[in-house]
Parts: structure tokens; sequence; C-alpha cells
């Protein structure tokens, strides 16, 4: 490590460097639709060189491993609840499945989901590992259907739709996890539900250069879409992780979903800046305007969010050389917090 940094400091030292500050790439052209989905909003939010390098430049980080990892188990949960939501289309008809027929239904999705992924990485999932892949997911959906049990009466609105969405002259193609049409207390109510394996907090959503802009980019989309009475009066985050199960959101009243709170009763900072779900909906369009224009107009400054915990999660040092630039090494990155991998 020292005779690195003894290296560099020699080098420094000999020779004259010309610094050259440039942020900025050639706006978007056109009104085509951006490679990428709602990572073009996370990765602008994150840092906008990371943004302009993967969708503009196409610039991608290097990735040996054929193991199964956290991206592949995060397809997997999603194909699980997508298949048995696609039976099952709202609450009543899950309360009323005998508990054989609730374990037919969800060891047939499981099985369903790791053949969809077997398919795609052979490498990855074969043998004793997809027998042990199908099992965890059968018990992930039990435990989480159990929750979905606690909720008052909905039906399923739409299970992975697609739809192109347009911000400030950005066209993005997403693909909406969950829409539920909530029955209870409400008429033409929708709430936006994004399956997350790992950590999830509302407060991601908030504030300028959200850490989770996709949650709200759905939002937006289903608010033009629905032309529902009262529109999307939920944003929440199903946490599918064993032994804590659990949503996590936002919402205009409170007992829509349990665990998603008014703004009044959510305990985070970033939600007690908002008086409202009406503020919080005008807060989160503002926030996904600004990062579209910036995309647009080709923002590309290496400007990591959370500094090295940002670029802990980034592959693209070698293309940015934040390291050099800064005086630190990419050991340094790679030490950053490990509490704000988890959570983003």
């Amino acid at each position: 490590m020292s005779s690195d940094l003894d290296a560099r400091d020699a080098l420094r030292k000999n020779v004259v460097l010309e610094r050259i500050e440039d942020g900025s790439g050639p706006p978007l052209a056109g009104a085509g639709v951006v490679a990428g989905g709602t990572s073009v909003y996370r990765d602008q939010a994150a840092c906008p060189f990371r943004a302009f390098a993967m969708h503009r430049l196409g610039a991608r980080g290097l990735d040996a491993s054929s193991a199964l990892n956290a991206s592949d188990r995060g397809t997997l949960v999603h194909a699980l609840l997508s298949k048995i939501w696609r039976e099952l289309k709202s609450s009543s008809a899950l309360e009323a499945l005998s508990e054989r027929d609730l374990r037919v239904l969800v060891n047939a999705a499981a099985d369903a989901a790791v053949n969809g992924l077997r398919w795609q990485r052979p490498d990855a999932l074969g043998g004793r590992l997809a027998q042990l892949e199908q099992a965890r997911l059968a018990r992930l959906a039990l435990e989480w259907l159990e929750l979905e049990k606690q909720r008052p009466p909905f039906e399923i609105a739409a299970i992975e739709a697609k739809q192109a969405i347009t911000v400030a002259g950005l066209t993005v193609n997403a693909r909406l996890d969950r829409m539920d049409r909530l029955l209870e207390g409400t008429e033409g109510a929708w709430a936006v539900i994004d399956y997350k394996t790992g950590r999830a907090d509302a407060g991601a959503w908030l504030g300028e250069r959200p850490d989770e802009p996709q949650l709200p980019l759905y939002a937006v989309g289903a608010a033009r879409s629905t032309g529902a009475p009262e529109g999307v009066v939920a944003l929440a985050f199903a946490q599918v992780r064993s032994g804590a199960m659990e949503f996590r959101g936002l919402s205009a009243r409170a007992d829509m979903i349990p665990g998603v709170l008014t703004v009044e009763k959510h305990r985070s900072q970033a939600a007690r800046a908002y008086a409202n779900w009406e503020a919080v909906l005008d807060g989160l369009r503002r926030e996904l305007d600004a990062l579209a224009r910036e995309f647009v107009r080709g923002e590309a400054r290496v400007s990591p969010k959370h500094g090295a915990a940002s670029c802990r999660l980034c592959e693209l040092h070698g293309l940015c050389r934040i390291s050099e630039r800064e005086g630190r090494s990419p050991q340094d990155d790679d030490e950053a917090s490990a509490d704000f991998g988890e959570s983003a």
C-alpha cells in the first residue's frame, strides 16, 4: 500500500499537469427513448458522470463472475411474486385459498422463477443449487403472503406493466412492479409498489438527487395513465427479506397499507420537509424534472452524491479516475460505509 503511494507521489513530482475542468457533454439530441430504463434517473442522482458514461457512452464495468449474485436473486423474487399475483389477482382470492392450494401455487411459481433464470444463466443456477433456490423462494413467498393477508381489501391493477415515461424531454421505458387498486373506504385510489430484497426506506425517494427515484417515476407514469378519481395515494417498497418482511412507504391517509405512513407519522427527516401528501407528489415531480433536465443537457460532472460510499457501488473508477483526482486509493472506495451500500 505505501509503495503504491510513494510511486504515485514520485510520478506527480516529475510531471507538469494541465488541469481542464469539463463537466459537460453534448446535449441529448432527438426525442427517442434512452436505453437503461429508470436506472438513468438513479445514476444521474448518484453521479452525473456515471449516468453520462453508462447511458450516453455505453460504458460498462468488467464482471467475470458467473455465480448467482444479489441482482439475480432480486430477479428471482420479482418473477416469483409476479407469477403468484397473476394467478390470484386480489386479496380475496388469497384469503379463499386453502393451505394446501396455496403451497401448490407457491411451489409452481418458485419453479417457474428458477427455470426462467436457469434458461438465461445456466452457469449460475443448476443442479442441487436450483433445488435449494426453489425451496428458498417458496419459503419467502409463504412468509410474504402472510403479511399481504393483513392488508385491507385490494385488487391487482397492473403487474410488470411496461410504459414509456417522459419527463422534461427525457423518455425512458419503465417496468412497474405492481399497482394495486384499494377497495376499502376509497374509490379509484391506487398504490404503487416496488419489490426490494435489500433494505428499503421511503426517505430514499425524497429531497435533492433521490437515491431511489424509480418508484416516484412509476408514480408519475401511473398518475398519468390511470385516470382514477383519487389517483395514486400510496407509494410503498415491499421489503421481501426473510425475518424482515414489511411494507415501507408514504400514503395520503393512515392505515391504507400496514407500515406505510402519512408524512405526519413518518419519522425520517426527509419526510418532515413536506407538509402533506400533495406536497410529496409535487416534490417528487420537481426532483425528477431536475434530474431529467441535467441528463438532457449533457451534465456529466464527476460528483458522487455520497462520496466514497457512492463510488463503492460503481464500476467505472478507471474511467472517471476520481481516486487520482482526490488523492485517495481505490481501496478507500471499497472501505466506505457498508450500511449505505445495503440500503441503496
